[in-house]
């Protein structure tokens, strides 16, 4: 009875195999095949950071008040190490301003329905949907909620 799986596992390996070195024709475009993005030897990973890098630094900001340490683990993961609360918030941001500013732009832009600015036409339709969902006015309506309310919380 072993024989059954085995055979649904080579079966569905090489629908896999077959379907991700297939490319695609959408709206008359011809997509790249799937299998080949996802290649670690030649897809999208060849643009992640190394893992051998060496980000340390010595950096002074005139907004940190306190020592602030931070280090980075096997897998790039930053832990940090503060002083003060404030400190390590400012850090974090930092962080995430100079490993992931291009992605928190992009994100800006989809959520306001204006990814048609970032990426061209092909985004138009991404962007109506967006604009009726109404994110920037809702996003409007809630700082203001926040700034009504700021007095409870200081």
């Amino acid at each position: 009875m072993r024989i059954v799986p085995f055979i649904i596992a080579a079966v569905v390996t090489i629908a896999l195999i077959i379907t991700l070195n297939t490319r695609l024709t959408i709206g008359g475009t011809e997509a790249p095949a799937f299998g080949s993005f996802l290649s670690p030897q030649h897809g999208f990973w060849q643009n992640a950071e190394r893992s051998n890098e060496d980000f340390a630094a010595d950096l002074k900001f005139s907004q940190l008040n306190g020592k602030v340490e931070v280090y980075f683990d096997d897998r790039l993961v930053p832990h940090i190490f503060a002083d003060q609360e404030a400190d390590a918030y400012f850090v974090q941001g930092y962080l995430h301003a100079k490993f992931r500013l291009w992605q928190m732009e992009l994100q800006t832009f989809a959520a306001g329905g204006r990814a048609s600015e970032i990426v061209g036409e092909k985004a138009v339709a991404h962007d109506r949907e967006f604009r009726r969902l109404g994110m920037v006015y809702a996003a409007e309506i809630a700082l203001k909620e926040i700034h009504g309310r700021r007095k409870f919380f200081y």
